[in-house]
């Protein structure tokens, strides 16, 4: 780990297997982006994909299902919402 200062970088790393990490994606009308995200996540061995959607209205969460993803919607608002609202489901060791 890198000690970070201006200019710097600051660097952490996780050793850890993608059986252990849920990979959340808040959303909100991301239809356009959504099915390629989750196929590059799934190509790179990412089994858990948590969508957490704020109520879009374009198919989404739809696209997010068909894809292979878990999909609930979140409670309050911004992305803090659906952040809090991931922590309630996630049960694997990283997040």
């Amino acid at each position: 780990m890198n000690e970070g200062s201006r200019g710097g970088s600051c660097e952490y790393v996780v050793d850890a297997s993608p059986n252990l990490i849920t990979v959340v994606i808040p959303t909100l009308n991301e239809a356009e982006a959504i099915g390629k995200v989750i196929d590059e996540l799934k190509s790179e061995g990412f089994t858990s994909i948590l969508v957490v959607d704020g109520y879009s209205n374009d198919g989404t969460p739809q696209i997010a299902m068909e894809r292979g993803a878990k999909v609930i919607f979140q409670h309050g608002g911004g992305k803090a919402g659906a952040l809090r609202t991931a922590i309630e489901h996630v049960r694997t060791q990283y997040m």
